[in-house]
């Protein structure tokens, strides 16, 4: 980690001409409250996260041996040698790989269509990847699907979200070729590609204006098409060495159907799986064997099953693959069976590989274990300035886990804390004055509050909250004396205060609420609570603060729907200062009391939709910087108060949501942050002055 530089502390005779030269080569003013800052971005925790599986994301190469192609935070790709499983990264791009295809050619050669906003496609080139855009207008590539011919030419179908139209590129050898097959109305959608012997497409599509499964073909000259059936989304397509075309798709009740053609004419089967349904986040996937008997990948919402059928010459054989999973799947067929390529959709969707053994049973492995890191954080910054966060870690609406990191100088050290159910919602982070971290987290498995507290690199766990129905929501902050003191919405719901007194919580109900939520706790120096909170019902900013043993509680705001997003703290002279959301004009605010009266001003908004996902610090003059995200645009931002005016930055162009700041020594701002395209906590740090190499003093 790079520490800050402090200009007023330059040892030289000629500080004052040395700090404007500095100040004229580094391009910012001699007071870090009025620079622009230069934000180093990095992620701190970055789990794969997979969604949206093309129905061609699997496919068995003559060796035997699997590859699979999947995405959603970046495009991932996995290969099987025979004895264990090879893990590449082809995109690192942000917010890529759903709808992806996957083709292996007769060379052995990868290609790969995928969705980012536009539609790319990536080869492997010997020893690299090479990544292209295919079409780089807006909204385009969900439901591709890929082919290659003879040629080694790449052919993808694609649905046109901004025009509601079918479009199809095939690369010539030179260039990208682009064509609209189908408009009128919404239609394109689950789209299938194949080729015929003669390198010609045949596409099946979804026409939702009519609701019609559709298919297109090219002859050489001309477009043909063709309605197959009612219904028809989630169609997939394939093409037997006798050139019949084979499609499963779903039908208008929501049941598995399959169609196949011959010559010019579609001969439809129904009662696949007769008490099967698909309604929603589903797929079918088929392949066809050399026999021409087709074999069916697909999600029954009934039995809430991955399932395969096929066809044994007489009757459909449906069976169940594993349950709950299969949201999105895809099928091929190997030597000795097929392998189907599914996700578990849980809160992050986990990625698995099923394959069919010889004696009829299911083989089955998790290729990769979803997570979604940091939608909830907490940072803190020790006397060294190092960072610690703590954050959850969603595996699925049953299983989380708190997890604590911290940055020792060089690198990013992990933990985790708690992994007893559904645990780590919700963490707030302090440190005591030896910088030992200690975390207040809801506990959704039981609904409690519980605290993490570690000393000799120990961690060890109490219940703090003594409510038998529900408690969540916490605020931590430690007085003087290391005691912690914690602030939560407790079952009623009423807003309680709990400090932990010779081991042991002792909680009480902070009274003169009404329908309190999202506390957010501060402590004076002496050790006294100041407590903002949102009056859930009646839409305000409340404000409980402790003087001697009486409660006196406040409504600093009630115009509008106000207090949803808040966060207090207190300065030195003991007075309070609160950051918070207009929800009703999505506007940031800031109140802070002057020793008489509160005093309100509307910092941001207007006609910016921003102030949500905020978090608050103050300086040692006592003047406020705020994190927040701007919904508008689409960014993390930061602003302070710098004596006379707001000033405003911005952090990251990527969104940033569940921001938590906090202020080294010298006043500079650090920002722990979740990254809700990639599904990543992520670390924003000031990087002014890092890469230069003076003899200056380091604070």
């Amino acid at each position: 980690m790079n520490k800050a530089v402090d200009l007023k502390h330059l040892q030289s005779p000629l500080s004052g001409l040395l700090l404007g030269v500095f100040t004229f080569m580094l391009g910012f003013a001699p007071s870090t409250q009025a620079a622009s800052l230069t934000w180093q971005i990095e992620r701190v925790d970055a789990p794969k996260y997979t969604y949206v599986l093309g129905n061609r994301s699997i496919q068995i190469d003559p060796a035997n041996h699997i590859h699979a192609v999947y995405g959603g935070d970046h495009l991932y790709y996995a290969y099987h040698d025979g004895s264990a499983w090879q893990h590449y990264t082809i995109d690192p791009s942000s917010g890529v790989g759903e709808c992806a295809s996957l083709v292996v050619d007769a060379r052995g050669v990868q290609h790969f269509s995928y969705a980012n906003n536009g539609l790319k496609y990536a080869y492997r080139n010997g020893s690299s990847w090479v990544v292209q855009y295919v079409d780089l207008s807006p909204r385009v590539g969900w439901w591709n699907s890929l082919a290659v011919d003879k040629s080694f030419h790449p052919h993808i179908s694609y649905y046109d979200e901004t025009n509601q139209d079918l479009k199809y590129a095939y690369h010539n050898g030179t260039a990208w070729q682009i064509q609209t097959v189908d408009s009128g109305g919404s239609i394109g959608q689950y789209t299938s590609l194949a080729l015929d012997a003669s390198d010609h497409p045949h596409i099946t599509y979804y026409d939702l204006t009519n609701f019609k499964l559709k298919y297109a073909t090219y002859n050489g000259s001309a477009w043909q098409f063709q309605v197959i059936d009612d219904g028809g989304p989630f169609g997939s397509l394939a093409i037997d060495s006798g050139g019949v075309l084979h499609v499963s798709y779903i039908d208008r009740d929501a049941k598995l159907r399959y169609a196949f053609r011959i010559a010019t004419s579609w001969t439809i089967r129904t009662n696949l799986d007769p008490g099967a349904r698909q309604f929603w986040k589903t797929s079918t996937s088929l392949a066809v064997d050399q026999f021409g008997t087709p074999h069916i990948a697909y999600r029954d919402d009934n039995a809430g099953a991955l399932k395969y059928v096929y066809f044994d010459g007489a009757a459909w054989q449906p069976e169940v693959v594993d349950t709950p999973s299969g949201e999105y799947s895809a099928i091929a067929l190997g030597a000795a069976g097929p392998h189907i390529l599914y996700t578990r959709a849980l809160a992050a969707p986990t990625l698995r590989h099923a394959r069919r053994a010889v004696n009829k049973t299911w083989v089955l492995e998790t290729l990769e274990e979803g997570a979604k890191a940091g939608e909830i954080n907490s940072l803190a910054l020790d006397s060294a300035g190092h960072p610690h966060i703590a954050y959850t870690k969603w595996f699925s609406s049953s299983k989380s886990f708190l997890r604590y990191a911290f940055h020792d100088g060089v690198a990013w050290q992990f933990t985790t804390v708690d992994s007893v159910g559904n645990v780590g919602q919700n963490p707030s982070l302090a440190l005591t004055k030896t910088g030992e971290p200690c975390i207040a987290y809801s506990d959704q498995t039981n609904w409690r509050i519980k605290y993490a507290s570690r000393s000799g690199g120990v961690w060890q766990t109490q219940v703090v909250s003594p409510d038998p129905n529900y408690a969540d929501y916490p605020s931590l902050a430690i007085d003087g004396d290391d005691t912690p003191h914690i602030a939560y919405i407790g079952f009623g719901p009423v807003l309680r205060y709990a400090v932990r007194i010779g081991g042991m919580w002792a909680a009480e109900v902070v009274g003169g609420t009404s329908h309190p939520a999202y506390p957010s706790l501060a402590l004076n120096a002496a050790g006294e609570p100041h407590i903002s909170y949102y009056e859930s019902y009646a839409g305000d900013l409340g404000y409980a603060t402790r003087i001697s043993s009486a409660w006196q509680v406040t409504t600093i705001e009630s115009t509008g729907d106000v207090g949803g997003w808040n966060a207090v703290k207190v300065d030195s002279a003991g007075r309070p200062h609160i950051a918070y959301q207009n929800q009703t004009n999505c506007d940031l605010k800031y109140a802070y009391h002057n020793g008489t009266s509160w005093q309100i001003q509307k910092v941001a908004g207007d006609p910016d939709c921003v102030g949500g996902d905020l978090s608050l610090a103050l300086d040692a003059a006592a003047r406020p910087h705020i994190s927040y995200y701007d919904k508008t645009h689409g960014d993390l931002m930061y602003t302070h108060f710098d004596g006379s005016a707001w000033r405003f930055e911005t952090v990251d162009v990527h969104p940033g949501s569940y921001t938590s700041l906090a202020l080294d020594s010298a006043g500079l701002p650090y920002i722990s942050y979740y990254d809700p395209i990639d599904y990543d906590l992520m670390f924003a740090a000031p990087a002014l002055l890092r890469k230069i190499h003076l003899p200056l003093i380091l604070r």
